[in-house]
């Protein structure tokens, strides 16, 4: 039997095992607290879930520090639920409750006792889909998306290639990359450009572009160039206008397609991109 109200979720249940499995849950969070109370022959626990907000109202996206804090403890409690043979059934905003910097799994109604490990890969699964939401506002992943960089491999494995991970493993690769979010690793690209005429002709017949970006999203730097040199052909006739027409060219493309994709918040395949010239 379960009953519900808007703060508290009622269970029951005449199972020993299920009732101390259940008082385990209190290890989680200091906020969540499980009461136990008879009646009659059956056993029902009260579980109080911590005060706060329904990770499904949030509006979407939010900073990838706090959600990757969201995401550390919940696969943190995950990983808790799995150790102790319990699995946590659906993973959706509705089951998960926000309070200041923190996330708490907070509906157990649908709690799998005992768990098994095809469950537990996909709880996992399912709690990467809410972080990827949470990150980047969209319900179904696809890689063209907004994910800072250092955060996409995770997601690609995960929800693009469905790789399995478990619990422990999702909650220390998360940990890395909060770590790393805090200290980026940066690139600044900086490059030299310089031309000489040579000793023997009068005229320099070659042309070259440097073409030079830096987006800096979450305090990392993503360094784009575009470098082109165009040889005169050593003294033919027009020489220089050749050269000068294909730097143009690149310059051309380079902006109104490899910049303006890069502007949308797509990534490009720049080899693709390349052999199109």
């Amino acid at each position: 039997m379960k009953g519900y109200s808007p703060r508290y979720m009622f269970f029951s249940s005449a199972c020993k095992e299920f009732g101390h499995k259940l008082r385990e849950l209190t290890k989680l969070q200091p906020p969540l607290y499980v009461f136990q109370q008879r009646v009659g022959t059956m056993r029902y626990y009260l579980v109080l879930p911590p005060l706060g907000s329904l990770l499904g109202t949030l509006t979407v996206p939010i900073e990838a520090s706090r959600a990757l804090n969201y995401g550390v403890g919940l696969a943190r409690g995950l990983a808790h639920l799995h150790a102790q043979g319990i699995g946590f059934g659906k993973i959706d905003g509705r089951r998960i409750a926000t309070a200041r910097d923190e996330a708490y799994f907070c509906d157990f109604s649908d709690c799998v006792l005992p768990g098994n490990h095809i469950q537990y890969a996909l709880e996992v699964q399912q709690l990467a889909t809410i972080l990827h939401m949470l990150l980047t506002g969209q319900r179904h992943y696809t890689p063209q998306n907004s994910l800072p960089p250092a955060l996409q491999p995770l997601f690609a494995r995960l929800l693009g290639q469905s790789q399995p991970m478990t619990a422990p493993e999702l909650a220390g690769e998360l940990t890395r990359l909060a770590a790393q979010m805090r200290r980026p690793e940066s690139v600044d690209l900086r490059a030299g450009r310089q031309t000489d005429v040579g000793m023997i002709r009068q005229l320099n017949e070659d042309s070259f572009c440097t073409l030079e970006l830096v987006w800096n999203n979450q305090s990392e730097n993503v360094p784009i160039g575009v470098y082109a040199v165009a040889d005169g052909m050593g003294g033919h006739e027009g020489g220089e206008v050749a050269s000068g027409l294909a730097i143009r060219a690149v310059m051309q493309f380079a902006t109104t397609e490899l910049l303006a994709t890069i502007a949308r918040g797509s990534t490009s395949d720049y080899d693709a991109w390349l052999k199109k010239q």
